[in-house]
């Protein structure tokens, strides 16, 4: 955090805060290395992801994700067309 201008123990109690509201998102730092973290998507139920979830470690760090099956059901129900090229890179069909 420190390298992005900001002192961890400030920035950790505003993100928690984000949280306490529903459906709110929280993106930190910038495209291309942003990311997104989401209270709540569409198509996809929370307790039904957590079972079916991937952990990823990342430079030490286990980072739960959405496996397979709910990234393509969240892709599906968003309806954005810039999400049909991903259904297909994962092997779906669109239609």
């Amino acid at each position: 955090m420190k390298e992005h201008g900001r002192r961890r123990d400030r920035q950790a109690p505003t993100l928690i805060a984000g949280f306490e509201r529903p459906r709110r998102s929280i993106q930190i730092g910038v495209v291309p290395s942003r990311v997104d973290i989401l209270s709540r998507i569409s198509g996809v139920r929370f307790a039904d992801a957590w079972l079916r979830r991937i952990v990823l470690d990342i430079e030490g760090i286990e980072v739960p994700v959405n496996g397979r099956a709910d990234l393509i059901a969240n892709k599906r129900a968003s309806g954005r067309p810039r999400d049909l090229p991903d259904i297909e890179l994962l092997g779906e069909e669109v239609g």
